[in-house]
């Protein structure tokens, strides 16, 4: 505030009331900064956790096959998901960083796209994981909402003897994922890619429960605002 000549008071030089300063937007800058470097320590602590456990896992004494109760050969993704309950290979996800650029925040639109899209697949592949073989068609039917692409299309032409496979294993698979990371994400084209280490439970109707460990990569791609899985794989582990 400045005084006239003739001892009136003037604020024409007083800041502007609710403009942040330029020290306070460096603040507010350097907070984001700290934030996004907090989230890549995260990342980087999780995929080093993941990545011992997997190595411990490939040791060859560790890694165990249990050969499938049915042939080799072409198979639709609906059957080699059906041969879960009878059959059991081992895997643990190996590790997956989400890269931040240093100095760099990330912008809130694309945190949220990318956690959207995380979350989404945690929970799909879940669903596609589990089936019980009493309540079939509820099981295809939640396969059928979670998916989307030629995936959705196979889960929608299930052939009698199909279901005669999974009905004769008399089994319940239900599924848990214990890591997921973020392998790639495109938000413009709304299309992603997750691994994730799940384990599965098998209780067959006569027996006791198999738990097992697998590595799956799904894609998943964003249909009318909701994100569904378009492609999963099992994902072996290289023993050398």
């Amino acid at each position: 505030m400045t005084t006239t000549a003739s001892g009136d008071m003037t604020d024409q030089d007083e800041p502007s009331v609710g403009e942040p300063s330029a020290d306070e937007r460096a603040a507010e800058a350097a907070a984001a900064a700290e934030k996004a470097a907090k989230k890549a320590r995260k990342a980087q602590q999780k995929a080093d956790r993941l990545a011992a456990e997997a190595a411990r896992l490939a040791e060859p004494e560790q890694v165990s096959f249990v050969e499938a109760a049915e042939p080799t050969g072409s198979r639709t993704p609906l059957v080699a998901a059906a041969a879960l309950l009878v059959a059991c290979v081992a895997f643990l996800v190996a590790a997956v960083v989400v890269h931040v650029r240093g100095g760099d925040a990330p912008t809130q639109p694309a945190t949220a796209v990318r956690d959207a899209a995380l979350i989404a697949a945690r929970q799909d592949i879940v669903v596609l994981n589990s089936l019980d073989y009493r309540n079939l068609d509820a099981g295809l039917h939640r396969w059928l909402d979670a998916s989307t692409g030629d995936l959705h299309a196979s889960f929608a032409h299930v052939t009698a003897a199909d279901r005669k496979r999974i009905t004769d294993a008399a089994a319940v698979t239900t599924a848990h994922v214990l890591e997921a990371a973020m392998v790639s994400l495109d938000a413009a084209e709304g299309h992603a890619t997750v691994i994730a280490s799940v384990e599965l439970t098998v209780t067959p109707t006569n027996g006791k429960a198999v738990v097992k460990r697998e590595r799956q990569s799904a894609d998943v791609t964003l249909v009318g605002g909701v994100w569904k899985v378009s492609g999963l794989q099992q994902v072996g582990v290289t023993v050398q």
